[in-house]
């Protein structure tokens, strides 16, 4: 291993160029002219060997590192330079191999040398300046504005200036937005692109939009820039706003807004000259209320809208169904005729009603006296009626044409009364079941036209009197064998 002594000397050419001063510039760019600087470290030696005697003349390896410490640290930077020496002299350009520019120098820093691989010289030796790095170090203009006329962006500044031309001016020829202020991490205030500006608000939809309340202490100016005349109202012209008179807009004669009390609501008088109330008109927010005549519709196409078809007490889908038909549904939506009703039905004036359909008895009930009417010629004429004690009673005319239970002579034809005895023919009953005629037609007539018996007739439970299919009549038997039978048991 050689022994090496270096004698040194470092020459910082143009530290300036090392020591940058930057300082950040919102809304400005400046354009700034200075000489080209190379951006090296000279550096000039003298190797000696063991003996302090000049290094034989020739091309020597040499390492050089910068260390922020001068012992251990962190490696800045390092550069392996083949140095020519002569008579033990030599110079070199440190960062003509390795570039300096990502080196702090707003540090102290240490430059370590290793020749041939013979170990890195103790100590490092420090890096100085030269007395020009101390004037860049104080520079107070930057391309000869003063530093104090530039705006800084890591603390609070501000912007001021005596002159008639603009005190700043904001050119953005990209796609970009122009201006975005932030309070925090919220844009407060935007310009886009196109000029549109945004007060609460980053998508300003017209020339101004504001995201928000806004409060207004003066007064609004319109198209005209004129503030118009106390009672005026701003109208809009499609391509602009214009302050107009309330007369212009139907409402003459100094009329006014004149609100009532307990919640009623203005309207327009018949002569149109002013606003009135009245108590049979009011809304409180929940319900409208007409009192009087009420409400009144008028004209070929008047009508109330049912909002989803519905005409109900509380608003939901519920009560009267009307379809576009005209159909009127109760419990249904689906009316197929003039009036559906699906549900129980119940007609009356009291709490009993006077007739009840009820669909889950499947069954009618009339309370009172039921009258079903038709209509004959030359007038109306009662037809059925069912009294309170169940009797069923037909009587008049003109029923069906000539079809009904009534004859043509408006006698009633039965009579069902009320111990239950039926009476054909007659209203005057002569037991259970009366049969009564006047004409020379049989009264009673019996037709059996399958293979059954054509009649039987039962006291009790014992059939005493038999007609069998074929006409042989049997008396006290059920089963005669010839025209008559008469069969008697008590006959021995």
């Amino acid at each position: 291993m050689r022994n090496f002594k270096l004698q040194q000397n470092i020459i910082l050419k143009l530290a300036t160029a090392l020591v940058v001063v930057l300082y950040g510039v919102t809304f400005f760019s400046l354009s700034v002219t200075q000489a080209a600087i190379n951006e090296e470290i000279n550096y000039q030696g003298k190797l000696l060997d063991s003996t302090s005697s000049p290094v034989a003349d020739g091309n020597y390896s040499i390492v050089f590192t910068l260390y922020d410490a001068p012992t251990a640290g962190n490696v800045e930077w390092t550069e392996t330079d083949t140095v020519t020496v002569t008579s033990g002299l030599f110079s070199v350009m440190l960062g003509s191999t390795t570039a300096l520019t990502g080196v702090d120098f707003n540090q102290t820093l240490y430059l370590g040398i290793n020749v041939a691989a013979d170990g890195e010289m103790t100590p490092r030796k420090i890096l100085g300046a030269v007395p020009a790095a101390f004037e860049a170090n104080n520079a107070q203009t930057v391309g000869g504005v003063a530093s104090t006329s530039l705006l800084r962006s890591d603390q609070a500044d501000t912007i001021a200036a005596s002159t008639a031309s603009s005190l700043l001016t904001i050119t953005q020829s990209g796609a970009g937005d122009i201006l975005n202020i932030f309070d925090g991490g919220t844009e407060v205030f935007s310009v886009i692109d196109g000029g549109n500006v945004g007060v609460g608000t980053t998508t300003p939809s017209s020339k101004f939009s504001v995201g928000g309340d806004i409060h207004v202490t003066g007064a609004f100016k319109d198209s005209n820039n004129s503030a118009g005349t106390n009672g005026y109202v701003l109208q809009t012209t499609v391509s602009g706003t214009s302050w107009v008179a309330t007369s212009s807009l139907g409402i003459s004669g100094g009329a006014s807004v004149t609100f009532g009390t307990d919640n009623q609501v203005p309207f327009m008088n018949a002569g149109g000259t002013d606003y009135e109330y009245d108590a049979d008109f009011t809304f409180d927010g929940t319900i409208l209320t007409l009192g009087g005549t009420g409400l009144s519709l008028s004209g070929n196409t008047a009508n109330i809208a049912l909002g989803s078809n519905y005409l109900s007490g509380d608003g939901d889908d519920e009560g009267v169904y009307v379809d576009v038909s005209g159909n009127v549904g109760i419990g249904t939506t689906s009316p197929s005729s003039k009036l559906d009703v699906w549900g129980d039905f119940r007609v009356g004036t009291s709490g009993t009603p006077t007739l009840l359909v009820d669909t889950a008895a499947d069954a009618v009930t009339v309370n009172n006296t039921f009258t079903l009417t038709g209509q004959a010629t030359g007038g109306s004429n009662e037809c059925l009626q069912v009294d309170t004690n169940g009797v069923v009673t037909a009587t008049g005319s003109g029923c069906g044409g000539g079809s009904s239970l009534l004859t043509d002579a408006g006698l009633t034809t039965y009579l069902i009364d009320i111990n239950d005895n039926f009476s054909v023919g007659t209203t005057t009953s002569l037991g259970q079941f009366t049969i009564a005629t006047s004409s020379a037609s049989a009264a009673v007539a019996f037709a059996q036209y399958g293979a059954g018996d054509i009649l039987n007739i039962f006291d009790g439970g014992t059939e005493v009197f038999t007609i069998l299919d074929g006409g042989d009549v049997g008396i006290g038997t059920e089963s005669p064998v010839s025209k008559l039978n008469i069969y008697d048991t008590t006959d021995n």
